[in-house]
């Protein structure tokens, strides 16, 4: 699997993070999502964080299984995916 792949998503989801900071925390808006609002109010973003990171680890074990298994199941972590991306935000 390709390495850079995985770093890009990586730093996509890092700078999603820090983006949500500074639009909060610097220019004084508001997260959008009810579901990381409420996560961020009760967690803050440690919990922002760990939320994230939860979901980007349920992708890549499915990606990785998948792969590793039958590579037509690849849809699998698109779905997943897209539900998570629906719910998390």
């Amino acid at each position: 699997m390709n390495k850079w792949l995985w770093f890009a998503s990586i730093l996509i989801a890092a700078g999603d993070v820090m983006t949500t900071w500074y639009g909060i925390e610097v220019l004084g808006g508001y997260e959008g999502n009810p579901l990381a609002a409420a996560v961020l109010t009760s967690f803050g973003y440690v919990g922002l964080i760990a939320g994230k990171a939860s979901c980007f680890a349920l992708i890549a074990a499915l990606v990785i299984l998948c792969h590793r298994t039958d590579e037509r199941l690849m849809f699998l972590p698109v779905v997943a995916a897209w539900w998570l991306i629906i719910l998390w935000g």
